[in-house]
């Protein structure tokens, strides 16, 4: 039944923002056909509750607050969550170099790595590029001498 499927929709989104593709997987686990979780999403679209666009930015602003990461990592987890390639690079298109590499300082502003091979092991997980962690690294290797 199309209720059913909006009102567990709707408390599924009532947690954090969703992409479509969360919400399709989510009614097809709870045993929703095909044809109601296409009315479900299209009605979810028409009151605005549903935006792929909208919740690539939020989660890309979260993370930039919270925990901090470059492009590659933001992307990937954007793709994991089912949001469009389209939407990404619209999304990502903001991040230039200067962005990212304050995002890095960040992400290292506690930290204390002995080495650089810690460091750039550390960025690179966080989704940042190799160039950024090697520029990172002069710049603090310069500063301690």
């Amino acid at each position: 039944m199309i209720v059913n499927a909006v009102s567990r929709a709707l408390n599924y989104l009532a947690r954090r923002s969703r992409t479509e593709q969360e919400i399709r997987t989510y009614l097809k686990d709870k045993g929703h056909h095909e044809a109601e979780i296409n009315q479900c999403i299209e009605k979810l679209k028409h009151y605005q509750y549903l935006d792929d666009h909208r919740t690539a930015r939020e989660f890309v602003a979260y993370r930039e607050r919270s925990k901090p990461m470059g492009r590659f990592r933001l992307k990937r987890e954007l793709q994991s969550r089912g949001v469009t390639q389209a939407i990404i690079e619209e999304v990502l298109a903001e991040f230039d170099g200067e962005k990212e590499l304050a995002l890095a300082r960040q992400a290292i502003a506690n930290k204390n790595f002995t080495s650089q091979q810690k460091l750039t092991r550390y960025l690179l997980y966080r989704g940042f590029s190799y160039e950024q962690a090697a520029k990172i690294w002069r710049d603090e290797f310069a500063r301690n001498d």
